[in-house]
């Protein structure tokens, strides 16, 4: 085992295929912003942030409980 794995704890897989899930619309919701920033794009833009921001907190948790 390798120096860097030691007392490592597995991240569950279904954290990364939250962050995954949430990562194709938020590149959606920017390019859409960026194309043309209306107020309805600016708020799809900022609710696909918040739900790809509170995957990566999930990840950041589960970090933490790694430790």
């Amino acid at each position: 085992m390798a120096d860097e794995q030691r007392g490592a704890k597995r991240l569950d897989p279904a954290v990364r295929n939250r962050v995954m899930q949430r990562i194709g619309p938020l590149v959606d919701a920017l390019d859409e912003a960026v194309a043309n920033p209306t107020p309805a794009r600016i708020t799809k833009l900022r609710e696909a942030s918040d739900e790809l921001m509170r995957g990566l907190a999930r990840v950041m948790l589960d970090l933490g409980s790694a430790e």
